[in-house]
């Protein structure tokens, strides 16, 4: 029983990550993918993935600083500068074995991908992003994290395909 509960908090975060991409403001989608980075945190420590869960909450963290470096109006390559030492701190704490590289790679390229201007970088960067999270979910046996990020995957490639057109 535990099992399916765990999945469905992992389908109810990717639902709440797709009900983001609808939204018209960027705070609303900020707080739409907040909450969703906040149901992964749970997912994953819930299938006992450490560097999940802790990558999942670091997601938090970097979008309420986009949000506040916008607001601010500081320049995007200044936040990177400060997440740089902060991923790295983050990595030292947070590595449970080898498959600990791929939530953490994930985590810089979103956080990178928010450098970008180009929609075909930035989606690039997030097929690349699904992968990760697909082979982690292997390891860590997140079917929801699998199946969602697969659709991810097909979907933006799609998109991919059609703007590059």
């Amino acid at each position: 029983m535990k099992e399916i509960i765990v999945q469905l908090i992992g389908a109810l975060g990717f639902i709440f990550l797709m009900w983001s991409y609808y939204k018209k403001k960027k705070i609303q989608i900020l707080f739409m993918q907040i909450l969703s980075s906040i149901i992964f945190t749970i997912h994953y420590y819930m299938l006992s993935g450490i560097t999940g869960a802790i990558c999942s909450f670091i997601n938090i963290i970097i979008m309420l600083l986009i949000y506040w470096f916008e607001k601010m109006k500081k320049k995007k390559i200044s936040l990177f500068l400060i997440l740089i030492p902060f991923f790295t701190i983050v990595c030292l704490i947070s590595w449970e074995n080898i498959f600990s590289i791929f939530p953490i790679l994930a985590t810089i390229l979103a956080s990178v991908s928010f450098l970008c201007d180009k929609e075909t970088t930035i989606r690039i960067i997030g097929i690349i992003n699904c992968i990760c999270w697909i082979i982690y979910g292997f390891i860590y046996v997140s079917y929801s994290g699998i199946i969602f990020n697969t659709i991810t995957i097909i979907t933006t490639t799609i998109a991919l395909i059609k703007n590059i057109k």
